[in-house]
């Protein structure tokens, strides 16, 4: 196999791939919500894989096997080489700014695996660690304004962080019915969670290293403010899990925390965390999985025109060489 056809095998596929994934700034701007939905989703869904990255790479596998037994010329091949190095040089970027700034290279990350086998909600606690003294340890607050039977995160798939296990157990009850009464168990005023628990979950939150400080002089950066559950899982093993906003870190900027605590002998232990971010009136909505439809469009259309130029260029050339031939 030649150096050529190892670079083909690299460059048409790519040029494929460009071509179909930028198709996807169309169900962008068409259906938005449908979009976030996917690519928002609290699950490892792969829906969203299949859509982003799959469909495109099979394009791209179409579009080698149609070209490999065509004539492409020289300049073209250039072309395509230029599209893969682009390509890959924006992934890699973008990724890592991504991870840096939301906290996630690609996709918003899935909620804990253990949450999927949830069996039966024991308390349902609204907690906070604000108050006039700016902060103490995290204690149980009265919420009147949340309701559990018409979830936020369905309406809003960027700011419903704190709905992302009542989602899941919302869309898992058919399986096991004993979720269906999440909403009934946080309105209860008496299943809440002790204040020893919450005291040992405020020191292991704290000293687990995840809290993002924020920038210098952004006060709020210590505010934790969510949702605390507990739960047993199908295999007995019971669990608590903590979804906690954070206070601004930066002009705009919020971190939101899951943690999960295992219960075994009366122990808690941490045994999962997470953290990514959100944007409030800043760059919302400026992250990988938004840019890179529109990258890749914008990719295209640079192909694109360049293809015309050439046709154009060879057409004039072809007719200088007759007008020559001609004289």
């Amino acid at each position: 196999m030649t150096t050529q056809k190892n670079i083909d095998i690299l460059t048409y596929p790519a040029t494929g791939f460009t071509i179909a994934h930028g198709l996807l700034s169309f169900l962008i701007l068409s259906n938005r919500q449908l979009y976030d939905k996917i690519s928002l989703h609290y699950s490892d869904s792969l829906t969203w894989y299949f859509i982003f990255y799959l469909v495109p790479l099979l394009a791209g596998l179409t579009f080698y096997v149609w070209l490999q037994n065509k004539y492409v010329s020289k300049n073209l091949r250039i072309l395509f080489g230029e599209l893969l190095f682009l390509q890959l040089a924006f992934t890699l970027t973008a990724s890592i700014v991504n991870y840096n700034y939301w906290g996630y290279p690609f996709k918003r990350p899935a909620v804990f695996r253990e949450i999927l086998t949830a069996d039966k909600v024991l308390t349902c606690s609204r907690v906070s660690n604000i108050d006039s003294t700016y902060i103490q340890p995290l204690k149980v607050i009265s919420d009147t304004t949340k309701s559990m039977n018409n979830l936020y995160g369905r309406e809003d798939f960027y700011y419903g962080t704190s709905d992302r296990i009542f989602m899941t157990f919302q869309d898992r009850a058919h399986i096991n019915g004993n979720l269906y009464d999440f909403p009934k168990i946080y309105n209860n005023s008496k299943l809440k969670v002790s204040q020893n628990t919450l005291l040992i979950i405020d020191k292991q939150i704290k000293e687990s290293k995840l809290l993002d400080k924020g920038e210098i002089n952004w006060d709020t950066s210590g505010q934790l403010n969510g949702i605390l559950t507990e739960f047993i899982s199908a295999d007995n093993t019971e669990y608590v899990f903590a979804g906690l906003s954070g206070g601004q870190v930066s002009n705009d900027h919020y971190p939101f925390y899951e943690f999960l605590f295992v219960k075994n002998n009366n122990q808690l232990k941490l045994i999962k965390k997470q953290r990514f971010y959100t944007d409030v009136a800043g760059i919302e909505g400026l992250e990988y999985s938004n840019i890179a439809p529109f990258f890749s469009l914008l990719l295209t259309a640079f192909g694109l025109t360049r293809v015309i130029i050439m046709g154009r260029k060879n057409r004039t050339i072809l007719s200088r060489k007759k007008m020559e031939a001609i004289a």
